[in-house]
């Protein structure tokens, strides 16, 4: 054996994959404070979240706040910017298609970490129903359903894997199977 691989391994492990997420989560919350307040604001949100006490305690546990974080950070910068390529006069419906089934994808990937991201899934549908005003809303109805459909297959995406093996339990996606008794 290399020394590698001892009894506090997977305790490590679990402490790598916990900041690698929350330095990644810098990323999404830079992008979405740069969509939503501009440029200063971003660089002011991504200051913040560096240097808040509560980031290195994420980065240093090996629990799943902080790949949850960073996944639903993603998912929720890919939400707006799908709202925002279907707000455009344009309407870049393939581009809004292919943002909200990245959204989807990361919310998934986050329910497989902790549930609270499936506050994110009505909390969307709010803002998709609202933002869109009146005479819009009545001519893209179909098109907004096309983009909460697209959602919905990217969160289906992450999820039936583990369902098809009985394993899915929204927040715990390393729960092991009983072995049929011999």
């Amino acid at each position: 054996s290399l020394g590698l691989l001892d009894e506090h391994a997977w305790g490590r492990a679990a402490q790598i994959a916990a900041a690698i997420s929350a330095i990644l989560a810098v990323v999404p919350i830079f992008l979405l404070a740069r969509r939503l307040v501009g440029p200063d604001g971003a660089w002011i949100a991504g200051l913040l979240y560096c240097f808040l006490p509560a980031t290195s305690r994420l980065g240093a546990d090996g629990i799943s706040d902080a790949p949850h974080l960073c996944l639903a950070a993603f998912a929720m910068w890919s939400f707006i910017e799908a709202c925002q390529a279907f707000e455009r006069p344009e309407m870049e419906l393939r581009r809004a298609l292919a943002w909200s089934l990245a959204a989807g994808g990361f919310a998934g990937a986050a329910l497989l970490c902790r549930a609270e991201v499936l506050m994110f899934v009505p909390a969307a549908t709010l803002v998709g129903a609202l933002g869109l005003s009146p005479p819009r809303r009545a001519r893209t109805f179909l098109l907004s359903t096309g983009i909460a459909a697209s959602f919905g297959f990217g969160l289906l995406t992450c999820l039936v894997p583990y369902g098809a093996c009985g394993v899915v339990e929204p927040g715990n996606a390393v729960q092991q199977r009983r072995l049929a008794d011999a």
